[in-house]
Parts: structure tokens; C-alpha cells; sequence
């Protein structure tokens, strides 16, 4: 897993990606989907989470004025460029990743603050317009904490 992370903030900082840009992310539950998060995360970037099961939310993507979609359904690629065509807005595929991942690579972190943005999930809008809720890098630490000290979740 390391090496998948390590391999595909290699290939996001190929891509330009760098710390503080947004990257939309629809991809399905997978390693792939794991890894990308992680290496957003490690290269200081921030992910900003589209399901992979509802219509593009394209209304997202303008929302958060991501530079990048990282997506693995090739029909998705065609509606995005129809939809946001003029946008300066890279995309990213699975092959992207496959290629990535086969490419040796350092796992290097940026040093980022806890309250530092890195990953947002979008509110329905039930109450109005969808909103991003901004989680910081302390919002995963957090987490890794409670697998460990509350779940007594360890490495094997």
C-alpha cells in the first residue's frame, strides 16, 4: 500500500498537482480509491469525494474549483468534457493510475498542520445548495487514533 501511495503522489506531482490544489475523486471502493486519497493527502493536496453511483456532479466539480477528476469510467471522461469543456480541468483514468503504479517511487509527506484541508465530503443540500465539509489532516489522524486506541486495530 505504501508503495501505491508513494507511486501515485509520484504521478500526481507529474500531473502538476500540488499542495493545496483540489482534486475531485469518483472512483469506486477500491485499493485505487484508497491509495489516491492517501497520496492527495500526502503531497498536500485535497480531495474533494464524488460517489461513484450518482449522475457526474458536475455542480461539485464547479463548486470546488478542482483542477483535476480522477475517474475510472471512460463515459464519465466524455460527460465531463461536455459539460465543463472550457474548464482548466485535467483528467485522470485508471490507466493513469496503472501506470503509476508501476512506476518505483518514495513515499515523501509534506508537512501539513492538522487544521490543514484534506479531504472535502459534500452535504446533499437538503437544506438548500450541497456544501463541502472541509476535513483536516488532524480529522485523520484522529481516526487512525481511534482504529488503534478505541478498536484495538493492529498492524500485522
Amino acid at each position: 500500500m505504501a508503495q501505491r501511495v508513494a507511486s501515485y503522489a509520484q504521478g500526481l506531482r507529474g500531473h502538476g498537482v500540488s499542495r493545496g490544489d483540489r482534486l475531485a475523486l469518483r472512483l469506486r471502493d477500491s485499493g485505487d480509491l484508497a491509495s489516491t486519497l492517501l497520496a492527495i493527502m500526502a503531497i498536500g493536496a485535497v480531495a474533494v469525494l464524488l460517489s461513484a453511483h450518482d449522475a457526474l456532479q458536475t455542480d461539485t466539480i464547479l463548486l470546488s474549483e478542482a483542477r483535476a477528476l480522477v475517474c475510472e469510467d471512460p463515459t464519465t471522461f466524455s460527460a465531463c468534457q461536455a459539460e465543463l469543456g472550457g474548464l482548466p480541468i485535467q483528467l485522470l483514468s485508471r490507466r493513469d493510475l496503472a501506470v503509476w503504479r508501476k512506476s518505483p517511487a518514495t513515499l515523501r509527506f509534506e508537512d501539513l498542520a492538522t487544521e490543514t484541508p484534506a479531504f472535502w465530503i459534500m452535504t446533499s443540500g437538503a437544506t438548500g445548495h450541497p456544501k463541502a465539509v472541509v476535513h483536516g489532516n488532524g480529522n485523520a489522524a484522529a481516526c487512525t487514533a481511534y482504529l488503534a486506541d478505541v478498536l484495538g486495530v493492529v498492524r500485522s
